[in-house]
């Protein structure tokens, strides 16, 4: 019983390791994209002031 007890308990310790690992993957992921968003908007940003500039 106390083999299957630990089975278990290590079963869903892999499980919640797997869960974290996907969350953090994910986490990783927005942020990314997020810091992506930023630049993109800073560029448009500035070549916006560019031509504001040259005109």
């Amino acid at each position: 019983m106390m083999r299957a007890q630990q089975q278990h308990v290590q079963q869903l310790l892999n499980m919640m390791r797997e869960h974290v690992r996907a969350l953090v993957e994910n986490a990783q992921k927005q942020i990314i994209d997020e810091q992506q968003d930023r630049l993109r908007l800073m560029r448009e940003t500035a070549d916006t002031l560019g031509r504001a500039a040259a005109a």
